[in-house]
């Protein structure tokens, strides 16, 4: 029984270490801490603003828009990135622009952030390096997307994503 109880207390521990990993412990180059703190101060305005999941999929009944959380509602994944296109972006959707790939081109802050009710996780920051960010393929507005430029300080986009089909 108490074998059991050691290797619960392990799991949470390492549960706990993969939400709040340090700047410190990373082997690739990660988000700082001023420029996340920035991006977040943007993002909450947007959400405040508005932030809406993507019209119902033709032929689906019509349904009352989904609308982003507050941001301490989402565990926060973010990562460091050079993009070359919008191909490059590590997410399951993309947000239709004007600008195209141009607007994602350069070194950026991509942040997946999942409602704590997707994840089972307390709310709280991420910090990931390239290739570690999670994948959702469907969710509506328990799960957005991210893309910060740390260079002009700048939200370059944020969305939901796809709610699920029906």
């Amino acid at each position: 029984m108490r074998g059991a109880l050691v290797l619960m207390g392990l799991a949470g521990a390492a549960t706990l270490a993969a939400i709040a990993t340090p700047l410190g412990n990373h082997g690739a180059p990660v988000p700082g801490a001023e420029d996340v703190g920035k991006l977040e101060t943007l993002l909450t305005a947007r959400i405040l603003a508005g932030l809406w999941a993507p019209r119902n999929p033709p032929g689906a009944q019509p349904s009352v828009p989904d609308r982003a959380l507050p941001l301490d509602r989402y565990v926060r994944h973010y990562a460091l990135l050079t993009l070359r296109s919008e191909e490059d972006l590590p997410f399951t959707t993309f947000e239709d622009s004007p600008e195209g790939d141009r607007k994602f081109v350069g070194r950026r802050i991509v942040g997946v952030l999942a409602s704590t009710a997707v994840v089972d996780r307390p709310a709280g920051i991420v910090v990931s390096e390239a290739g570690r960010l999670p994948q959702f393929v469907h969710g509506g507005c328990s799960v957005l997307n991210v893309v910060y430029d740390p260079d002009t300080g700048q939200l370059v986009s944020a969305w939901c994503n796809v709610p699920a089909p029906y």
